[in-house]
């Protein structure tokens, strides 16, 4: 009998995020029977140093998670754009609401 859900969706914020999240408990689903499907939102291409390939960490999630079990077609990666710090977002500080 498996103890997990038949479907999983696991959502990442970024590529890597899930496999090192929660790749262990990935792989123990995936083994059990699970239907497993993971979606990282944004592959970071923004994040790469200079001189690396933009699909660098598309290329990266795609075999990290067909080592844990997870086929090509069950993974998904967005391309939404990165925030970063300076980007204009409001403080969770600021005061007026």
């Amino acid at each position: 009998m498996n103890p997990w859900p038949e479907r999983v969706l696991v959502l990442a914020p970024h590529t890597d995020d899930g496999e090192v999240g929660c790749g262990g408990t990935i792989a123990r689903m995936v083994d059990a029977g699970s239907d497993v499907w993971y979606m990282a939102l944004s592959a970071a291409e923004e994040s790469l140093p200079e001189g690396f390939p933009k699909d660098q960490l598309r290329v990266e999630v795609a075999e990290a998670t067909g080592v844990l079990g997870i086929p090509t077609e069950h993974l998904m990666v967005g391309q939404h754009r990165v925030t970063s710090r300076n980007s204009g977002r409001t403080s969770s500080n600021s005061s007026g609401g």
